[in-house]
């Protein structure tokens, strides 16, 4: 039985990514393999969106404001996605150097900040409707929602079950399936 469920989670996993790459059009890859990697948490960030409930008063417009924070390499790969529709709304990215207003943003990608700024923005957004996402462990130990680590080859979807339902977030169980579930304890599923 377990063989069978092991399997099957690949099977989600694989059919999840697939339909990720299908449903974007001119999705930004180059040859580097940092840029690449940072390509696909961008299109895996979108799935996820796709994905996800926001309560209903956060989208008084046509709008899903995907806000970044980090390096050149993973704004680069975000602005290919800007303007793509997903589930009826549009792709606006906002590229965040100043780290002020994010209450305005639905997903917000944070990469390659010092642990205290980190720290800083989290405590900041608590508890609001907003999908935090990145791409390392430590993002989950530290109240992020949703941390997209390349190991072993493979990039691994980890989610912070709890601090999704502190936002007011809903993620669907077809994606909680593919995931590790990272518990508050510091525990995997």
């Amino acid at each position: 039985m377990k063989y069978f469920h092991t399997n099957l989670r690949k099977l989600f996993f694989w059919c999840f990514l697939i339909y990720s790459l299908s449903t974007i059009s001119n999705p930004v890859y180059s040859d580097k393999k940092d840029t690449s990697l940072q390509g696909i948490r961008a299109l895996l960030s979108v799935s996820l969106a796709k994905f996800t409930s926001w309560p209903n008063a956060e989208f008084i417009n046509s709008n899903i404001t995907f806000c970044i924070v980090g390096d050149n390499i993973i704004n680069t790969a975000f602005n290919g996605l800007n303007n793509k529709a997903i589930n009826g709304k549009y792709i606006i990215i906002s590229n965040r150097s100043q780290l002020r207003n994010l209450s305005g943003c639905h997903l917000l990608f944070i990469t390659k900040i010092p642990s205290t700024t980190l720290q800083q923005i989290l405590l900041e957004i608590k508890g609001k409707p907003i999908l935090t996402i990145s791409n390392s462990i430590a993002f989950l130990k530290a109240g992020g929602m949703v941390a997209l680590v390349h190991k072993n080859g493979k990039m691994q979807l980890n989610i912070n079950l709890s601090s999704v339902k502190n936002s007011g977030l809903t993620i669907s169980s077809q994606i909680l399936k593919l995931a590790t579930i990272f518990e508050a304890n510091h525990s995997n599923k």
